[in-house]
């Protein structure tokens, strides 16, 4: 099957077939919270466990947001895959919270989830 040769009303039936489907998989809610890290319209980098990461708003139970972090952790998609080290700045634990603007959830490797749950609250000794 060649683009170039279906005409515009082939091409229209094709588009109605995936008319408001997402081409990413649909997150279902879950009975046990998993480990993500969310970030936010507002630059807001945060760690908990979610139930649903296709909930807005959503909510994060533990929550921990990562208030600074080196460029040896790798950015944001770092703190997914290894999670904050010694020189990144992470912020106490909230039992539970709710974050609107989110605009990016991924989930994280065991590695960064046992890194941000051993984090040493920054300010505090």
């Amino acid at each position: 099957m060649n683009i170039d040769n279906m005409t515009y009303g082939e091409l229209k039936a094709i588009a109605a077939m995936f008319a408001g489907k997402s081409q990413a998989p649909e997150a279902s809610p879950t009975s046990t919270p998993i480990p993500v890290v969310i970030w936010t319209d507002k630059r807001g980098v945060i760690f908990g466990y979610c139930k649903d990461t296709s909930a807005r708003p959503i909510i994060l139970e533990n929550a921990r947001m990562c208030l600074y972090w080196p460029s040896s952790v790798g950015g944001v998609f770092g703190l997914c895959d290894i999670g904050p080290n010694a020189e990144s700045k992470i912020s106490a634990v909230l039992p539970s919270a709710s974050f609107e603007g989110v605009t990016g959830v991924s989930t994280v490797t065991p590695e960064a989830e046992k890194a941000w749950l051993s984090a040493k609250v920054q300010g505090r000794k």
